[in-house]
């Protein structure tokens, strides 16, 4: 049986849960004992213990690496191709770049120590900021764009310190342009302070 498909009482055994019985008489409280799996494993000593779990965990992270890290690439490798200086026109679409940058962060737990995730949250961040503005900061993006290659290059043996210093760079690139929200709500001031046009 599957371990997480949930149990039905035997309503017949009285060797498992403290589940009182609406049958049984007002001053007399009847205990069922549902059958569980995991506390038999407990009390039996069976079960898999925490370190094992971890270790298994770690095992199917490694499994996996490799193909994250292949995605991670193509995915740099679409947004150069798309967004890169060489060859955009200008008005690229916002939601491609926050999808190709958001399936990076997707993809980023096996390879946690590149923090490559990092990058791609902000970039995915400048986009929004973008968007509520309605045109590109394309240098910013251009930084965003290097950093992300200069992360999957590293390779995760960039000091912490100089990952910190790109972070914080690109942190305060992104607060220079007003959020999504407040790009909205200023546009929405502007056409409250429109005067309607005057009918013929």
């Amino acid at each position: 049986m599957d371990p997480m498909e949930p149990t039905t009482p035997d309503l017949a055994d009285d060797e498992a849960s403290d589940v009182p019985s609406s049958a049984a008489p007002d001053d007399e409280v009847r205990i069922f004992r549902v059958p569980n799996k995991l506390r038999d494993k407990l009390l039996n000593g069976k079960g898999d213990l925490a370190i094992d779990l971890v270790a298994k965990a770690e095992s199917n992270l490694d499994f996996m690496r490799p193909r994250c890290l292949n995605i991670i690439s193509d995915r740099i490798e679409q947004i150069i191709t798309a967004y890169g200086p060489a060859n955009r026109v200008g008005d690229e679409p916002f939601d491609k770049l926050y999808t190709l940058s958001a399936q990076i962060v997707d993809v980023s737990t096996p390879v946690a120590e590149l923090e490559i995730d990092r990058v791609a949250y902000s970039l995915c961040e400048l986009v929004d900021r973008c968007e509520g503005l309605g045109q590109w900061d394309w240098p910013s993006v251009d930084v965003h764009i290097d950093a992300l290659v200069l992360l999957r290059q590293d390779g995760g043996s960039l000091p912490p310190e100089a990952r910190q210093v790109i972070f914080r760079g690109l942190d305060k690139l992104n607060q220079r342009l007003p959020s999504h929200a407040d790009s909205m709500a200023a546009k929405a001031r502007d056409a409250d302070d429109t005067p309607p046009e005057t009918l013929n």
